[in-house]
């Protein structure tokens, strides 16, 4: 680009050169200096359009490009030599301004014809780009294309004569593609966004992503960003708010304001839960200047629930589905600092099987895991919603009771004792019944002692209960 626009200088003030040529030999150097711009025109044209397009050029095809404008630039540079560019140039005086005559020679058609065939393969590219799918890279091929059709349609019109007095109208007409050309890369930020790796990884990720400017607006977002509910392709064209955007989904709207990275966000797609991380990231130009963000939608849907599967692993015990030793002493703290905080009563208790190891030495490994699975559901069943039940040990099992005195703890272990004793279990046709012994503690408040001390007590309370059965 920055060498289409040196040639485009180069060949506007050398036509202006040429126009102020008093003799055949200033025209001469004119035509020298101007071929500079002209001759390499149309090799740059095609370069810039395969680069907008992402195509690479192979160095043969440079070679080529450039050889042809490297012969136009010297026949031009020598034309006063030979008659294979120009035929009888003559210069003559009309409006102040310098008229060229001459005949066209076989490499002047060579450079014609090079010259509109990259003018149409410019427009060609240029037009496939506006008739695509990315709308960014539309407008901007959209400002290309304008800027494209003016100088071909005034070279156009020179050939044909349709200029008065031979007038090559190509520097004027270039002087308004500039503008379009610059209107393109910076107001859409061509060479900051660069639209080859945009259509090569963006639209190609499977991560949503949403462009966001400097004022709040949704300046672009992936194809993967418009299955996110609220967010669609014509946002970006018509400058909405990403706020706007996303008012009617409050989960993502609030993770958005959070501002930083949202873990396993829940987000309905196609009437599917599915998980979301959430990134958002500043966008800083070369100059650190903050030029607007990118919202990173990853799909953690499989990670988040084998996160949930492990987590459900850590907590839960495996055979009785109770909270785990680990889980249940963490809720236990949590219990004991609300009965803190607020001063309220607590109590804990524990309770072991009697006769387990004579299940599992007559019946066997699995008699004795479907006992604990048995005790383990009647226990569950006579406790309150509050209540925290997990195993400790190999048949010992702790409880938590909320809001409860010794004298509930009391009836609350021998009613779960009771229970418990009516369950039974049958093993190779023998009838086994279950039974427990049970111990417990309470703190009234509204101190309370380290839960370790609860424990303690409790577990004292149900040694003496052993002894005396």
């Amino acid at each position: 680009f920055a060498a289409l626009c040196a040639a485009m200088a180069i060949y506007t003030s050398g036509y202006l050169f040429e126009l102020s040529s008093d003799n055949i030999q200033e025209l001469y150097l004119a035509l020298a200096y101007e071929y500079l711009g002209l001759a390499f025109l149309p090799s740059l044209w095609i370069l810039l359009a395969r680069e907008f397009s992402g195509k690479t050029t192979p160095w043969p095809l440079r070679a080529l490009l450039f050889g042809i404008s490297s012969i136009t630039l010297v026949l031009a540079a020598t034309v006063s030599k030979h008659q294979l560019y120009y035929k009888d140039l003559r210069v003559y005086s009309h409006a102040g301004m310098a008229i060229v005559s001459f005949g066209r020679a076989p490499w002047y058609w060579v450079q014609t014809i090079f010259l509109n065939l990259s003018f149409l393969y410019g427009f060609a590219v240029f037009l496939k780009e506006v008739l695509g799918r990315q709308h960014t890279r539309k407008r901007q091929a959209i400002m290309m294309l304008a800027g494209s059709v003016a100088p071909w349609i005034a070279y156009i019109a020179y050939l044909s004569g349709a200029v008065p007095y031979g007038l090559e109208p190509g520097s004027l007409a270039l002087s308004i593609s500039a503008p379009f050309f610059a209107y393109g890369f910076f107001r859409y930020r061509l060479f900051e966004l660069a639209p080859l790796a945009r259509d090569a990884v963006f639209e190609q990720m499977k991560d949503a992503v949403v462009v966001v400017d400097e004022e709040g607006r949704i300046a672009d977002l992936n194809e993967s960003a418009t299955a996110l509910p609220g967010l669609k392709r014509k946002l970006a064209e018509t400058g909405v708010s990403i706020e706007d955007a996303l008012a009617q989904n409050s989960t993502i709207l609030s993770a958005y304001k959070g501002q930083g990275s949202c873990l396993a966000i829940p987000i309905t797609i196609r009437g599917e839960l599915r998980r979301f991380d959430l990134n958002v990231s500043s966008l800083v130009d070369k100059r650190g200047r903050r030029r607007g963000e990118a919202l990173v939608f990853t799909d953690a849907t499989d990670r988040a629930a084998l996160a949930d599967q492990l987590t459900l692993l850590a907590n839960t015990d495996e055979l009785t589905g109770l909270l785990s030793r680990r889980h249940f002493l963490e809720m236990a703290k949590t219990e004991l600092g609300r009965a803190i905080r607020y001063k309220r009563p607590i109590a804990m208790g524990i309770m072991d099987m009697d006769k387990f190891k004579r299940i599992n030495d007559n019946f066997g490994h699995q008699a004795g895991d479907k006992a604990l699975k048995l005790f383990a559901h009647i226990a569950g069943t006579c406790l309150r919603s509050c209540d925290l039940l997990g195993r400790i040990g190999g048949d010992e099992f702790a409880f938590i009771f909320p809001e409860t005195d010794e004298l509930g703890a009391k009836a609350a272990m021998e009613k779960l004792q009771a229970r418990v004793a009516q369950g039974k279990l049958i093993f190779d046709g023998t009838e086994v019944f279950l039974s427990a012994s049970s111990g417990w503690a309470s703190s009234p408040g509204p101190e309370h002692p380290p839960l370790d001390e609860l424990f303690a007590r409790a577990d004292k309370v149900l040694y003496q209960n052993k002894q005396a059965n």
